[in-house]
């Protein structure tokens, strides 16, 4: 740390320490444009336990229903004849929708009286008199497929399932479909007054990684808002602000940047690591800054407190940062692939960070901003 502290106080550092820190930043921001986002529940599960084992062959014997949207149909008039009708269109419609691998209602239910060879639908057939649907309502509750099952006791209630074709699909591949099945409901039931609620693993998958990319953006934006405003309530100065604020935004970028060239996809579990390697980043350049500020209230020229803050701050920073990184290295020993991946990309980006902190911060307070920020009484 002592000839770090040292080469701050060369010209020719500082400019090859600048440009080739810009040059890897350039790097890291190519990175962001091949990052993905990886929305696979299954590898949240995978790992070597046996349990995981047992779990894939269990898959494996009985296919999982991680496919199908349910409809939750429900009206006060379920079997008047106009409802059936505009289920029985619903139905139609879904079936021949794009991706659409199957769909299972109350439409293919079959009655229990045979017709001499024949088992007739459940549903009565279109333009049917009114009383056939009544009778259809009673032979649904009594049906041992039906009542109970895609119907509700009080005939009310009705399930549609509808499956979509494909294995391992992202939400990407699913969105289309989602949005086409809204789409439906909406045309066919809007008038109808049948309520409708799409649910099933797929759509619950869809609103929760978009929600959760959502919800990551935002904090970002509101954690590095109060970052900033917590700085310039500690230093209130503006060059303070904009010294402490750089670094932490800068390691942001290198640490998702190198994830994207190593290949390594965010998902919902180290979607946590641009906020969280911005806190840490946070905490040691404001502890530089602060102690930058205080030699220059002290007396100090600006290269001396530079080189001051680096030999005496510099230390501490990387102890924290190191002891930070070993617990995060720690779940590198998890069995889950996912966990080992986030503990592995977190330490790795808390090291990088306090690199990124121990040379921005010092680099932007040996230029004027270091001037305009040491003034300890200025305002902002």
């Amino acid at each position: 740390m002592e000839r770090l502290a040292q080469g701050f106080s060369s010209g020719s550092f500082r400019a090859w320490l600048g440009g080739g820190f810009a040059l890897l930043l350039g790097i890291a921001a190519a990175g962001l444009l091949r990052l993905e986002f990886d929305d696979n529940h299954r590898k949240f599960f995978r790992g070597s336990s046996d349990a995981y084992e047992q779990l894939e062959q269990l898959a494996a014997a009985f296919p999982l229903d991680e496919n199908d949207f349910i409809l939750l149909l429900e009206s006060e008039r379920m079997f008047h004849p106009d409802s059936v009708e505009a289920l029985r269109d619903l139905d139609r419609s879904l079936r021949g929708a794009d991706g659409v691998l199957g769909v299972y209602s109350i439409f293919d239910a079959r009655s229990r009286q045979a017709r001499g060879l024949l088992l007739p639908p459940l549903m009565p057939r279109q333009g049917a008199p009114e009383a056939a649907y009544e009778e259809a309502r009673r032979a649904a509750l009594a049906h041992p497929l039906v009542g109970g099952l895609m119907l509700s006791e009080d005939a009310r209630v009705m399930l549609m399932v509808v499956t979509q074709a494909g294995d391992e699909l992202s939400v990407a591949e699913i969105e289309p479909l989602y949005g086409e099945i809204r789409e439906l409901v909406d045309e066919k039931l809007g008038a109808t007054g049948i309520g409708a609620l799409i649910t099933g693993i797929p759509a619950l998958r869809a609103e929760i990684i978009r929600a959760v990319q959502r919800d990551n953006l935002r904090f970002s934006v509101i954690g590095g808002t109060a970052a900033m405003l917590i700085s310039l309530l500690l230093f209130r100065n503006l060059a303070a602000v904009f010294i402490t604020s750089v670094a932490p935004l800068a390691g942001m970028v290198l640490s998702v940047g190198m994830l994207g060239l190593a290949g390594v996809p965010m998902n919902v579990v180290n979607h946590v690591l641009p906020s969280l390697v911005m806190v840490i980043a946070f905490t040691d350049s404001v502890h530089l800054m602060a102690f930058f500020r205080m030699r220059r209230g002290s007396g100090d020229s600006r290269g001396v407190a530079v080189q001051a803050a680096v030999r005496e701050v510099g230390p501490a920073c990387l102890l924290t940062s190191v002891t930070t990184a070993v617990a995060f290295a720690s779940l590198a020993l998890a069995q889950t692939e996912v966990i080992r991946n986030f503990g592995i990309a977190c330490a790795a980006a808390t090291l990088l960070n306090f690199i990124v902190v121990i040379t921005v911060v010092p680099l932007l307070a040996s230029t004027v901003l270091g001037d305009r920020a040491g003034a300890l009484a200025g305002g902002v």
